[in-house]
């Protein structure tokens, strides 16, 4: 049910996957299963990010980050905390969303760079966003680059493509047309309901 419910979520079928996703959560509490737990819990927390969710979305991050953390499952307590940064972003306390966001890339920094959080753009579009904010062009492009790692989950080919053109302009040296491009990313991250 856990594999059905996390191909949904990919295939963009949102509402087949929250039912699903959680129907899968309920037999892991019944049968006491914490991994099971904290995987359920981390991808109904993603399906409410990407319907825009703000209230939702922070109710299921701290319950994955209190379970993520007992069964000792960085990858997944570094998913909540990219949320919950992503909350604060959305409530719009740009200094905790900093704070959480930075949180979640360093948790996702202890796991082992053969098995790297797959989803990491959980928090590196934010990052992308406030470094952006704050005239921090060439830490967006360092987050592009990570975004587009062959070990990350692909990203929709028009977001795909915003931030291989904002990489691409900043190898020219074109901070202005770089800056541009990155705005375009973010943009087109909103538009697709990923920030």
């Amino acid at each position: 049910r856990f594999v059905l419910a996390f191909q949904l979520l990919f295939h963009d079928a949102l509402d087949e996957a929250d039912v699903t996703m959680r129907a899968a959560l309920a037999d892991a509490e019944r049968i006491g299963d914490v991994t099971l737990q904290a995987r359920c819990l981390t991808y109904v927390m993603a399906i409410q990010r990407r319907r825009g969710e703000v209230a939702s979305t922070e109710d299921w991050a701290t319950r994955t980050l209190a379970i993520a953390t007992k069964a000792k499952m960085l990858d997944y307590a570094g998913a909540a905390e990219a949320n919950l940064a992503w909350v604060a972003w959305r409530r719009g306390d740009t200094d905790v969303a900093d704070t959480r966001v930075r949180e979640a890339l360093d948790v996702w920094k202890k796991l082992s760079p053969a098995y790297p959080y797959p989803l990491q753009w959980m928090a590196l579009l934010l990052a992308t966003a406030l470094d952006l904010e704050g005239g921090r062009v060439t830490e967006c492009v360092d987050h592009a680059r990570a975004m587009l790692e062959p070990k990350q989950q692909r990203l929709p080919e028009p977001l795909e493509s915003a931030l291989t053109a904002a990489i691409a302009a900043s190898a020219e040296g074109d901070l202005d047309q770089c800056r541009e491009r990155l705005a375009n990313a973010v943009q087109t991250a909103r538009k697709l309901d990923y920030l």
